[in-house]
This record gives structure tokens, C-alpha cells and sequence, in this order.
């Protein structure tokens, strides 16, 4: 399991984005792709391909995702629903 925390509360990053296609029989298709929702500025996951995905996001983008490991976990939850 791991956490990761934003500084924007609501913050949506899109992995795949969603898409309609043509499938070989002629009929319109839907893909709905995949994105992450953070809520209260966290956003836990068990999803290996998610883990891997925030990991790098948060290095490329420093200081908007951040992993929140250890000791840190519980406290940094409590701090942001505190100022809620």
C-alpha cells in the first residue's frame, strides 16, 4: 500500500485518456481510459502500475505529489483534515 499527498486537494491525473474508436466490425467503441482522484489532497493505492506512474509523476512534477511513507502517514492525514 502507499500513500501520496498533493497540495491541491481535488488534483485528477490522467494515465490513459479516454477515446472512441472503431472497432473492425464498424461499431463505435468507448474507452474510458484511467485516471487518479485525489481526495483531500491524498490518494492511496494497492495498484502496482499506479504506485510506478505517482512515483515518477511526483519526480517530474516536484512539490504537487509527494509519497507520504513511514511515520509520516498518519500524521500528515490527521494535519490536512484538521484545516479542513
Amino acid at each position: 500500500m502507499a500513500l501520496f499527498s498533493s497540495k491541491y486537494a481535488n488534483l485528477e491525473i490522467v494515465i490513459k485518456p479516454a477515446r472512441i474508436y472503431i472497432d473492425t466490425n464498424g461499431n463505435r467503441r468507448i474507452d474510458k481510459g484511467k485516471s487518479i482522484q485525489f481526495k483531500n489532497g491524498f490518494y492511496e493505492t494497492d495498484d502496482k502500475q499506479e504506485i510506478e506512474y505517482l512515483r515518477d509523476y511526483a519526480k517530474r512534477k516536484q512539490g504537487i505529489v509527494i509519497e507520504v511513507k513511514g511515520k509520516d502517514i498518519k500524521k500528515d492525514k490527521e494535519e490536512k483534515e484538521e484545516k479542513e
